[in-house]
């Protein structure tokens, strides 16, 4: 009895849990996302869900607009998959990517394709283990994402970041901005540091 109603609740969570994952690859109600072109032509904005359809949109922006240096991303997070294929556009046009307020989640991924990495002072950036559906696994790491955090490896990302990532599991972490800019993940902090919290 105990193990079917564990079995039911597994399935239950996993479910809304596929719900929540396909409104924020469709982009549907607040997970919705805009591309914006910038600074006569010198920036893109891509702001909101990372969903299926912002990494062909940059790329349209980018063969109209070939003086695009680098992309702003302000983002909680989104598609795994779309985050890949936006990277490998950063990668293809040679972008610096740059981040205002939040890149979260699968933005991370997209964001480590820039050539510079720039971070606004103030703004935060998370990073966490999706959950591990495969059967009869006992790895926290699914092992599609396992791919992700060897190319983030591949990439110059630490051993130490890595680990702590890992070890901090479905949980957000949120690196201090000397995590970020020692690991590499970013390269330079832009602004004032905010003023601190009364």
């Amino acid at each position: 009895f105990l193990f079917t109603v564990l079995i039911t609740m597994r399935g239950l969570v996993f479910g809304a849990q596929q719900v929540i994952g396909a409104r924020v690859a469709l982009a549907i109600g607040p997970y919705g996302h805009t591309v914006t072109l910038l600074h006569a032509g010198r920036e893109i904005a891509v702001s909101g869900g990372l969903g299926f359809g912002v990494a062909a949109a940059v790329q349209r922006i980018l063969l109209t607009n070939p003086g695009v240096r680098r992309i702003r991303l302000d983002s909680g997070g989104g598609a795994l998959s779309e985050a890949r294929r936006l990277r490998a556009v950063i990668l293809e046009w040679d972008l610096d990517t740059y981040t205002a307020r939040e890149c979260s989640s699968a933005c991370v991924s997209a964001f480590a394709g820039g050539r510079l990495r720039y971070l606004q002072r103030g703004a935060r950036m998370g990073v966490h283990l999706p959950r591990n559906w495969e059967v009869l696994s006992s790895n926290p790491v699914a092992s599609g994402f396992r791919a992700e955090l060897g190319y983030l490896h591949e990439r110059g990302l630490p051993d130490w970041f890595l680990e702590n990532w890992i070890r901090t599991g479905q949980q957000f972490w949120y690196p201090t901005e000397f995590q970020l800019v020692s690991s590499g993940l970013v390269s330079n902090l832009r602004g004032r540091p905010p003023p601190p919290s009364r």
